[in-house]
């Protein structure tokens, strides 16, 4: 299955995101997923896009799912971010996101 997600992020990250994804259902039960979101937005007070990376899996339905992610690129104020983490979700608003993140100096 392929589609196009469109995700709205608050706290460190501020903005939104938008990005293909692909599923894999496996007989078993167990699904398989995979996308790039561009987010939009600021983070720490830095405005200017990049692109996250994530893969990750859910078992036996598609209400619960857990990923990890890594930032690949960044443009504009967010050029220099660097981070990586784990998500999982959905709860109560919507997916939780923790990890680190940094700016490399300028």
């Amino acid at each position: 299955i392929s589609a196009t997600e469109h995700d709205m992020f608050t706290g460190t990250f501020t903005g939104s995101g938008e990005g293909p994804f692909k599923m894999t259902w496996h007989p078993n039960g167990f699904y398989a997923g995979s996308g790039k979101t561009v987010f939009t937005g600021s983070v720490n007070g830095h405005s200017g896009s990049c692109v996250i990376m994530w893969v990750g899996n859910t078992k036996n339905d598609l209400g619960y799912w857990g990923f990890k992610w890594n930032i690949i690129s960044g443009t504009g104020g967010l050029a220099n971010l660097h981070g990586s983490g784990y998500c999982w979700g959905p709860g109560p608003s919507g997916v939780t996101m923790t990890g680190k993140i940094h700016f490399d100096p300028s």
